[in-house]
């Protein structure tokens, strides 16, 4: 009996197939004199399936997601399914890398207390709006990514204010029971179209905490701040089958 073939084998053979004999995270090769559209499609064929895979393999590794978004959850105090939870949500646009590499954070249409009020759009003399929200002076919740900021200011796409960034959210701050706060947050990552990874952080006095510096020691729980990452990928999984995303973010809140 032949001994089977590793993934690495295959990916060998598959390439030796090839004239271009790309790596996968490379760019397919421009056509080259000589190469028919044929041979061209060929490679771009094979590349797409190398890429694939590895992408896959990396998911399935937690070293890669699929995910645009990044929901940051930071308990600020002790987590009870008795008493009321103190925590900040914060959004970041992914990287893909699971452990963060390339995030950007994002905003939050959402006036900051005591800041000035924004200028009134323009649009709003013609009596109709271009933008799916109404206007208002106090914000419209959408998120906004940060790299729509230019030069220290940003239109919202989803009412057309134009804000001054220090003067709208990039972080949220809740106090409220575990019942409510996943409910809040499932509302959140709906708001994301469904396609976010939760990322949950500790105090140093946290038991997630404690965990990881006895697994990876304490300048490493410091820094990552006891770093709980549940994927997409595993989100989708459970909700298959037949979880509540709201029970689903309670229990991880609790774990």
């Amino acid at each position: 009996m032949g001994t089977e073939e590793t993934a690495e084998q295959r990916r060998s053979k598959i390439m030796s197939l090839s004239s271009g004999a790309t790596p996968a995270h490379a760019n397919v090769p421009e056509l080259t004199v000589g190469d028919t559209e044929s041979e061209a499609a060929g490679r771009a064929v094979l590349q797409e399936l190398l890429s694939k895979e590895t992408l896959d393999d990396l998911e399935a590794a937690g070293k890669y997601s699929k995910a645009h978004w990044k929901l940051q959850i930071w308990f600020k105090s002790d987590r009870s399914i008795h008493k009321p939870i103190t925590f900040t949500l914060t959004f970041w646009e992914s990287g893909k890398r699971l452990h963060g590499g390339g995030d950007e954070s994002a905003f939050i249409c959402r006036r900051n207390p005591n800041a000035p009020k924004p200028v009134r759009p323009p649009f709003l003399a013609l009596g109709k709006s271009p933008f799916p929200k109404e206007a208002s002076v106090d914000g419209c919740n959408t998120i906004i990514p940060g790299d729509q900021a230019v030069n220290g200011y940003v239109i919202c796409p989803g009412c057309g204010v134009r804000w001054d960034t220090e003067h709208i959210a990039d972080s949220l701050y809740y106090v409220l029971p575990v019942e409510v706060a996943s409910t809040v947050i499932a509302e959140w990552f709906r708001k994301l179209d469904s396609d976010c990874d939760l990322y949950l952080k500790y105090r140093p006095e946290d038991v997630r905490a404690k965990m990881m510096a006895q697994t990876y020691g304490l300048a490493e729980a410091i820094r990552n701040k006891g770093l709980l990452i549940y994927p997409l990928r595993n989100i989708m999984r459970e909700l298959a089958a037949g979880a509540t995303l709201e029970s689903r973010i309670k229990a991880v809140m609790l774990a």
